[in-house]
């Protein structure tokens, strides 16, 4: 295949835009603009200079300052942005979609600012979408309110921007006259070329109109002309006129893959509602308080009244004020502070630690990267959550801010020093409210709806209640329309009383079998299930559960989301207001029975995932884990064991993961107490118990579950049981650095692991024996044992094991000063751990990548690598790492004799071991800063930090810090006194624990050093007998340029 040609063009001469491979589709904000789509670029490893980078504003203010009584048209930007990206994708032509956020003049000043030209990334095509007039455009401010931009300040804001090559403005009369936008662009050289519409134009000609016209000229390779000829057939009222240059042309370029990146800020921010109408003072309000942080939003209000979906479209239009991200956390499908924050770390992509609250690490992370933090649906809460979550929000860094809904006003939240309350205590306006039922009317092809007198009149009748206006529509779809609008204007009472009656009107409708389905809604807490939980939960089989479940959503009674990463596979959703109604108008027929059918069909689930299944790689499993917590109370009050036991081990490993220990125990405790029937799910039982205690260092508990559960597994066969049991006893001895104890286990597992075929169980344990063999520095085993679990690892895609046996193998290869070797292997598993986004395996390899550095006395090098591992450690809340990396950057400018900055880093560290009760870290810390003073002639303050480092050293049994401290006390003593016989002593002492440990490197330091000591005292016979002592080890451990300063030692000696 003849190599693809990129001709990069942009001149006036040939009229070429540009050409090149791939498309990029991004929504990136301000300023940063193509700073944010370079690193995307990068990335993706796309060259944007190669690329046609179209910027896209899609301006939808939601309120006119000048006449906030006035109801703005809305429009589906939405829509025109997603059939946009269609169309590039399509194309498989080189184009970038660069969506400007937020859509303010400013925002455009500064994307087209000298700098982008600079850098090769000036946008050729600018794309407006919104509002126009035919002497200018409707932009938004920052707080989403109208600024009518006249053509004239439009054209002088832009006065010092190169030209751009096309200009498309998608607005109703932005072609109308002299002094219309696409006019006055064209005759004022702004734009080679630009088009718009001459009269207003319908959202989906204009969506239409735009998709055909970049398809033409990206895919066909048409000229301007010829594209917008034919892209002007998709509008039905008008001809789009045309200004400039026609000729212009994107040339021809061989298909290719499209390439799409959104550029989402990070975070799990769920997509916006399809239609949101109204709340512009709302909107504008939520912006005002986001602007302004440290701050929280308390929206407020009757169920179905909007709250969620107001500030889901709140968080999209400031999500460009947080780089950090948009992090949601739902009430209802985490009903805990625990799960919910959790919930939200996951969402982050933030490791969880073990024993660390999920509030820390998202703390860390915000004081790093400004974050909006929604938390949604949070009335269910136990109180002792809401003051959990309130005490969170109240320590938020000074650049985030949260928003936060609810039924009830809390005053909890509502007090915080940040808070500003905004309840909901009307629904939409009539505009509003008639706008919504007639989208919903044509979306749904409702012929009553359709009717705008119609409209108007049930939105009347609901109040502007969403939820109320979306059973009215499910209703007129099933009703004669004036069956529907005369019951309609019959409704009566408060919100919660017309929403009842319209609910009465639903059930009505539903046949025996759909009643059944939706009594059996409030089983499942967490407002959601899988068509199988349901089925189980009803006793049939999922064929016969699907016709209930439609007439339910027929009814608007509950909603479908296909999975993600399994659109085959989906999940019903319903509002809580639903679940109460049923709960109240429906007892469903044996409970009991359901909700033990719904467990076991839950349970199997889990049951039947891999081995590496977690809440990062399956987070659509967290709502059944929910409804699994969520029968807790019903579970406890049953008479048997069996039903809790399955749900405490079950998921096991996802209740470890998620720091679940203070609830789970008490499970498990209960589970035993009332017996349980089968003697393997009792082994199960006592194996999680032996593992919560183990967390707890209540080692011999522990042990004593460990063992009672081995025996019972041994007694019902259950092999793979047997070897996991092993293995965790292993851990415990390798813990409790019993090597011996620990290896033995792991041999005893890991042929059993190989019988039943358990491969991610077997390389667990071969790499747990590698460690095994580091610990005890048999380092040829360790490598063999790392070599042997990767192939497994890799053979069944265990990421996480893959590029944690490629470390431990890098740390092999350090620890034998193989220094090339280490870090490729580092380099080679740093791209797999960001790959799956474990950040504290990423800041762990970073970290790695500068102590090789450092220990090839590369230590600029080293210094950034620290730089870059340290905010990762922060943002995740390791505080070990954060202190390690830390000393490291200290050890850096020692080395650099930077002795201030190195004294700044070890008195900044030093706190965080002490806090965190390390106590190894401590005494290094203490001991660098000891070096410190000496090296600053400090000598009595140095000799303080010795004497204060080295009774730590012996308190925890670290020889080597211990010899490390002696030794450094001696050189102290020895350039006070001089006194060679007492400094021998002292240095036998020293080389006696150096032997002890075979830390011969240490040993030839120690009388290298005392050599040159000696020398410079004079005491040459004495200086050449440590001297040539020192040689023969450096001899030995083979360090030529330690042998060769040796030997300029021993000569000196001689003169």
């Amino acid at each position: 295949m003849a190599k693809r040609q990129v001709n990069v063009g942009g001149s006036v001469n040939n009229s070429n835009i540009i050409v090149g491979d791939k498309n990029l589709i991004m929504q990136v904000s301000g300023d940063l603009i193509f700073n944010a789509a370079e690193y995307s670029q990068r990335r993706q490893r796309r060259d944007l200079r190669k690329m046609l980078r179209v910027l896209v504003i899609l301006s939808a203010p939601v309120l006119d300052p000048r006449q906030p009584e006035a109801d703005l048209t809305p429009l589906d930007l939405q829509a025109e942005w997603n059939r946009l990206a269609e169309a590039v994708q399509a194309s498989g032509a080189p184009i970038a979609l660069i969506r400007l956020m937020p859509p303010t003049l400013d925002a455009l000043r500064y994307a087209l600012s000298p700098r982008a030209v600079e850098q090769g990334l000036y946008p050729h095509v600018l794309h407006f979408s919104g509002h126009a007039w035919s002497e200018g455009l409707l932009f938004e401010d920052e707080y989403s309110q109208c600024d009518a931009v006249t053509t004239a300040r439009l054209l002088e804001a832009l006065k010092d921007a190169p030209p751009l090559d096309l200009a498309v403005f998608n607005a109703c009369q932005s072609a109308e006259g002299a002094l219309s936008a696409a006019q006055a662009f064209a005759q004022a050289g702004r734009a080679r070329a630009a088009l718009g519409h001459p009269q207003p134009v319908l959202d989906d000609d204009a969506v239409q109109f735009a998709a055909r016209l970049y398809a033409e000229m990206a895919r066909g390779g048409y000229t301007l002309k010829e594209a917008f000829d034919r892209a002007q057939a998709s509008v039905r009222t008008h001809v789009p006129r045309l200004f400039g240059r026609d000729d212009l042309r994107l040339e021809a370029v061989e298909p290719g893959e499209p390439l799409t990146d959104a550029r989402r800020t990070p975070g799990n921010l769920p997509a916006r509602e399809r239609f949101f109408f109204g709340r512009g003072r709302e909107l504008v309000t939520l912006a005002h308080i986001l602007e302004k942080t440290p701050s929280a939003a308390i929206i407020s209000g009757v169920s179905g009244m909007g709250k969620t979906a107001l500030a889901l479209e709140a968080a999209h239009r400031n999500a460009w004020r947080f780089p950090g991200g948009v992090v949601f956390g739902d009430g209802r499908g985490a009903p805990l502070a625990d799960l919910l924050l959790s919930d939200m770390a996951l969402g982050l992509e933030l490791p969880l630690q073990s024993g660390q609250k999920p509030e820390e690490t998202l703390l860390a992370y915000a004081r790093q990267n400004p974050t909006l933090f929604l938390l949604d649906n949070l009335e269910d809460l136990p109180e002792a959550d809401l003051k959990r979550l309130a005490a969170f929000l109240r320590r938020l860094a000074p650049s985030s801010a949260s928003i936060a809904t609810l039924r009830p006003p809390a005053p909890l939240f509502e007090e915080l020093p940040t808070a500003r309350p905004l309840p909901l205590h009307e629904g939409l306006g009539a505009q509003a409210a008639r706008r919504y039922l007639l989208a919903l009317g044509e979306q749904k092809d409702i012929p009553t709806l359709l009717a705008p007198h119609a409209a108007a009149q049930l939105a009347k009748a609901g109040r502007g209640h969403p939820l109320v206006l979306e059973k009215l529509a499910a209703l007129a779809a099933r009703r004669p329309a004036e069956s529907i609008l005369r019951a309609a204007r019959e409704l009566k009472g408060d919100y919660l009383a017309i929403l009842r009656t319209v609910m009465d009107w639903s059930l009505a409708a539903l046949d025996e079998g759909a009643r059944q389905a939706l009594a059996c809604l409030p089983v499942f807490g967490a407002g959601s299930c899988t068509p199988e939980a349901w089925a189980a939960a009803l006793d049939v089989s999922v064929d016969d559960l699907f016709p209930r479940a439609d007439a339910l959503r027929e009814a608007a009674l509950l909603t479908y989301t296909p999975l993600t990463h399994a659109p085959q596979f989906g999940r019903y959703r319903w509002h809580a207001s639903v679940s109460d109604y049923a709960r109240a108008a429906l007892p469903p027929a044996a409970p009991d029975e359901a909700r033990r059918r719904a467990v076991e069909q839950i349970c199997a689930v889990f049951d039947n995932l891999p081995a590496s299944a977690d809440p990062s790689t399956r987070p659509d499993l967290m709502e059944d884990l929910l409804n699994l917590y969520l029968l807790e109370d019903w579970a406890l009050a049953q008479p048997s064991g069996d039903i809790l036991a399955r749900m405490a081990t079950a998921p096991r490993n996802w209740w470890v993961i998620l720091s679940f220990h203070k609830n789970w125990l008490p499970w498990l405790q209960a589970a035993l107490q009332k017996g349980i029937t089968a003697k393997g799910l009792r082994a199960n039982v006592l194996q999680a118990i032996g593992d919560v205690q183990n967390f707890r260092k209540e080692i011999d508990a522990a042990l004593e579950s460990y063992g009672e559960a081995l025996k019972l597994f041994r007694q019902v066969g259950d092999r793979l049981g047997e070897a996991n049991v092993l293995k965790a006893i292993g851990d415990v001895h390798r813990d409790l650095s019993e090597l011996p104890e620990a290896r033995a286990r792991y041999e005893e597992a890991l042929p059993i692991y190989r019988a039943i075929g358990a491969k991610l169980g077997e390389a667990n344990c071969i790499k747990s024996l590698g460690d095994v063999h580091t610990r005890l520095s048999e380092l040829p085993e360790a490598r063999a044992r790392y070599e042997e679990a990767l192939p497994i690892y890799r053979a069944i895609g265990a990421k996480l094991g893959e590029a944690n046996c490629i470390q431990a193998l890098g740390d092999m290869h350090r620890d034998l000063s193989e220094l090339p070797e280490a870090r490729a292997r580092y380099e080679e598993a740093l791209p797999i751990y960001r790959a799956i986004g474990a950040k504290l395996g990423e800041a762990n390899c970073i970290k790695s990548l500068g102590d090789v550095h450092r220990d090839l006395s590369e230590l600029p090098e080293a210094r950034a690598r620290y730089e870059e591992a340290l905010p990762i450690y922060r943002a995740i809340g390791d505080k070990l790492g954060e202190a390690n990396c830390i000393k490291s950057l200290g050890d850096v400018h020692t080395r650099l004799s930077e002795l201030p900055e190195a004294r700044a880093r070890y008195e900044e560290a030093l706190p965080i071991y002490r806090a965190i009760g390390d106590k190894l870290g401590e005494a290094n810390c203490i001991q660098s800063l000891g070096d410190v003073h000496r090296y600053l002639s400090e000598l009595p303050e140095a000799r303080a930090r010795y004497e204060e480092a080295l009774p730590i050293y012996r308190a925890i049994g670290d020889k080597l810090g211990e010899a490390n401290t002696l030794s450094a006390l001696l050189r102290l003593d020895y350039a006070a006194s001089k006194n060679v016989a007492r400094a021998e002593q002292k240095l036998a002492q020293v080389i006696s624990l150096r032997r002890a440990i075979g830390d011969r490197y240490g040993e030839g330091a120690d009388l290298g050093n005392f050599a040159i000591s000696l020398l410079n005292t004079d005491q040459k016979k004495k200086a050449r007998e440590y001297a040539l002592r020192a040689r023969q080890i450096f001899e030995q451990i083979q360090i030529p340029p330690i042998v060769e300063m040796m030997n300029r030692v021993i000569e000196a000696c001689e003169e």
